[in-house]
Order: C-alpha cells, then sequence, then structure tokens
C-alpha cells in the first residue's frame, strides 16, 4: 500500500487495523470491499481488485468513495472527515491515452489547485505495466508488481535474500493452499450481484436475450446455498466434472447434475 500510495518517511502506513468490508444499504445499495482498514492515523484504506471491465466501473469506484467517506466521519464533528485512500488495482485501462500505469485522482480546479485533499482514488493498471516497456522502472510498485506477477504464473523473478520480496515468494506460494480453500475465499471476496449484472450486461452484448440471461441467473441464485450454486456453474462452465464440483461445492450431485442441464439449455 506505501508503495501504490507513493508513501515515504513518516507518511508511511507501519500499522493496519482491518476493519469489516460492508457497509449497511444507505441510499438503496450495500457495499462491500475487497479490503477496507484503517493505519496509524484512523485514516481509511480501501483496496478494490477488479477483473473485468465494464463502463459503470467508474461510478462505482465514485459511489464507493463517497460511502467510504460518510463511514469515515470523525464522530461528535459534523464536518471533520479521516483521510480517504480508495485504491484500485484493475485488469484493464483506466486511461488508455496516458503513457502512465498509476493515476492519482483527486477533486481539483481548472488551474490544477487541489480543492480538497483528504479523498485520493488510486488507479493501478496491471495490463499496461505488465505489457508496456517498464523494464527499467524501479520505483516500489513497479518492484511489486513484477513479484505479484510473477507468484501468479508461478515463476518466482529474482529477489534480495531476506527482502520483502523474499517473504512474499516464501509465503504466498499457491501449492501450499488446497482448491477447496482457494475457491472458498474467492467466494467471499466477491461482488456477486455486481458480477451478476456484469455477466448479464455482457450476455446481451453477445446477442443474449435479457430475459433469458435474467432467468438463468435467477434460477441458478435462488436459495441460501446461492453461492455455491454461482461457483458450481462456474466451474461447470470451465469444464470441470460434476464429481470435483460436488467435492468442492459441497451440493447434492442432483443440484450440480440439475445445474448442469440449466447451462446446456
Amino acid at each position: 500500500m506505501n508503495a501504490v500510495l507513493g508513501l515515504i518517511g513518516s507518511d508511511c502506513i507501519n500499522n493496519l487495523a482491518y476493519i469489516n468490508p460492508a457497509l449497511p444499504d444507505a441510499f438503496g445499495k450495500s457495499i462491500t470491499s475487497d479490503i477496507v482498514a484503517t493505519d496509524q492515523r484512523l485514516d481509511r484504506i480501501v483496496l478494490e481488485v477488479q477483473h473485468v471491465e465494464d463502463d459503470s466501473y467508474n461510478a462505482r469506484l465514485v459511489l464507493y468513495a463517497a460511502k467510504h467517506t460518510i463511514a469515515s466521519r470523525i464522530k461528535g464533528e459534523d464536518y471533520a472527515l479521516q483521510n480517504l485512500n480508495l485504491i484500485s488495482l484493475q485488469m484493464f485501462d483506466g486511461f488508455p491515452k496516458s503513457p502512465n500505469y498509476r493515476h492519482s485522482i483527486r477533486f481539483k480546479n481548472q488551474e490544477n489547485e487541489e480543492f480538497y485533499d483528504k479523498q485520493t482514488i488510486t488507479l493501478v493498471e496491471i495490463p499496461k505495466f505488465l505489457k508496456g516497456s517498464f523494464a527499467s522502472d524501479n520505483s516500489r510498485i513497479a518492484q511489486w508488481l513484477r513479484v505479484i506477477d510473477g507468484l501468479n504464473n508461478e515463476t518466482p523473478v529474482a529477489v534480495p535474500e531476506g527482502s520483502p520480496f523474499a517473504l512474499l515468494q516464501e509465503k504466498a506460494q499457491l501449492s501450499i493452499f488446497t482448491e477447496e480453500f482457494l475457491v472458498s475465499e474467492a467466494m467471499k471476496m466477491s461482488d456477486h450481484k455486481y458480477e451478476l449484472y456484469v455477466e448479464k450486461k455482457h450476455a446481451r452484448k453477445e446477442g443474449l436475450e435479457e430475459g433469458r440471461a435474467e432467468g438463468r441467473a435467477e434460477g441458478l441464485t435462488e436459495g441460501a446455498d446461492a453461492k455455491a450454486r454461482e461457483m458450481a456453474a462456474a466451474m461447470l462452465a470451465d469444464g470441470d466434472s460434476v464429481e470435483k464440483v460436488v467435492r468442492i461445492s459441497k451440493l447434492p450431485e442432483s443440484d450440480v447434475l440439475s445445474i448442469k442441464a440449466i447451462l446446456r439449455k
């Protein structure tokens, strides 16, 4: 987080307290961020990781920033707010015409003077960094991105012995986790309503009927085991066997076969 936000010296975050990432449905929509924490100054830091590009995503970030700003209000002080840093690590370009892969966004006027400095949205465009000519970029954020990309591809990069990067590579090897654990954790982190919205929207773009897409989504997510059904549908769509889906989702085989039949239709 220090690398992404460009914090150095006494400004660095040296202590984090993780708080409930869910905010209630004030103004008609509840939200759940990936990570929400406060630092030693009680400033709020929100982390979003977004894989799917969608034309509503910027509006979603603005909504998140507004709600987290309200949540970080200092009790007893009408207009006293803690700093808010909302970080978006995204697998698509937010500024396609810009050569930069990191963008710091604040309220400013036409002379580029800051109007309000306690709310910052920081975008990191991962693909632009990975595909760009940034091999000579030795900034802290570039080093982190290279190391994390190496872990994702299971090809660790050379790092100084005893460095935080070496510790990360040692502790974060996917081989030490079971598939069931990884899938379970991913299900806890997902914004399922938003994912269904994006899925249906893309389905419409590809020529499928809206009602048919909505009906399929609703049919797969009814009941108390909606998350398990969503996971089962995703695994079946990826070609996993019924036996594997039953083992990981904990659904009865008859339910998995029913979902498979719906997907075939």
